[in-house]
Order: structure tokens, then C-alpha cells, then sequence
């Protein structure tokens, strides 16, 4: 197979070890291959990924779609006959675009993760300095609680760093010292007794 033009992101016409033209093309929701018509107009279309979101613009050409682009033509560049080169598509490149899409997936939740961590860390930061009353309500948190939650579990779960395990347990422990906003008592006492009722019903759990 020889490439004959490359658009960054965009297109790839390439030549077939036969002499047969194909054309492979990003558009906004979808990778495409197509055969070329007298090797100059893409026709017939071969194969085609649908994707589960916008890798470019119209007018702008992104990182993603050049990753992706560049993905196909690495999967496809020993294909040498149009039946060797669709087989490849949609057992090869089908897989490695599903497994890239995945990674890209894992890894926007786990920033999510730790942009929520660091929220919720924020607050608990600012209430220490506060010298505030011990028991909170639940509105002050940046976060849903059970979303907080999660992501603390989940960063202690996967973690290596003892040091870094032993902070996130003590912000999970914190955690459920936040409460419905009407639960928590105004007055600086009832909160302090409150707070270590609920303290001690934990510490016997």
C-alpha cells in the first residue's frame, strides 16, 4: 500500500498494491473509507465507524481526529487488495478505535475524579480555617455527596501512595459529617453534640 496524499486529521487517499484507489476521510461523527472513481473521485463507500462524538469541526482540524485518522492508516498500511483491506477494517481497526475511544473514556473520568477530590478538599480546607460549627450541611459541598463518595473509593482503591490512601480515607470519614441542610443544628453546642453522636454511632459500626 502506498500513501498518496495526507491531510492532518482530515483525508488519506492511498494505492492498493493493485493499482485501486482508496480515500479515508474524518468527518465530524464518523471515520470513512471509500474506493475512488479513476482515482480521483471517492465513490463506493467500503467501510465507515460511527462515532460516539464530534473528533472536528468544519473549519478546524483537532488532535483527536488526527489520532484517530493516524490509527486507521497504521492498522490498514500492510493491506495490499480491497478484500484484504475491508476484512482488516472491520475486524483490526474497528477493535483498536473501540479500545482508543475506551481509553479516552477512562481517562476524562478520571480527571472528573480528581477535579471533584480536589473540590470537595477545597471545602474541607476552608471550613478548617473557619473554625466552623462540626456538623454541615450538605449544601456547602461542591459535589453531590454520593458523586464524592464514589470518587474518594475509588482513588483509595486504585492508589499505590500510602500517604495519599491514609488523606483520602480521613476526607471519606469527613464526608458524613456533611448532612441535610435542616439537620443541622444552629446553635454552636447542639452541633458539637449532634456531630459526636453521629461520630460514635460510626465508630461502633
Amino acid at each position: 500500500m502506498r500513501r498518496i496524499t495526507y491531510a492532518p486529521g482530515r483525508y488519506s487517499q492511498l494505492q492498493l498494491a493493485d493499482g485501486t484507489r482508496i480515500f479515508v476521510q474524518t468527518r465530524p461523527l464518523r471515520i470513512k473509507v471509500s474506493r475512488m472513481l479513476l482515482g480521483l473521485i471517492p465513490t463506493s463507500t467500503l467501510w465507515e465507524f460511527r462515532l460516539p462524538f464530534v473528533i472536528r469541526g468544519a473549519a478546524t482540524t483537532s488532535t483527536l481526529a488526527k489520532d484517530m485518522l493516524d490509527l486507521v492508516l497504521q492498522s490498514i498500511e500492510q493491506c495490499n487488495t480491497l478484500r484484504e483491506l475491508t476484512d482488516h477494517l472491520n475486524r483490526h481497526t474497528v477493535t483498536l478505535l473501540n479500545d482508543y475511544i475506551k481509553r479516552l473514556r477512562e481517562a476524562a473520568r478520571a480527571l472528573d475524579e480528581r477535579d471533584i477530590i480536589r473540590n470537595y478538599g477545597a471545602v474541607l480546607e476552608s471550613l478548617e480555617a473557619e473554625g466552623n460549627a462540626l456538623l454541615q450541611p450538605m449544601s456547602r459541598l461542591p459535589h453531590p455527596k454520593e458523586q464524592i463518595r464514589a470518587a474518594l473509593i475509588n482513588a483509595i482503591e486504585t492508589t499505590t501512595d500510602e500517604n495519599i490512601k491514609e488523606a483520602l480515607q480521613v476526607a471519606l470519614f469527613c464526608l458524613d459529617d456533611f448532612v441535610p441542610d435542616a439537620e443541622v443544628p444552629v446553635d454552636p453546642i447542639e452541633n458539637a453534640l449532634a456531630w459526636a453522636r453521629r461520630r460514635e454511632g460510626r465508630s461502633k459500626s
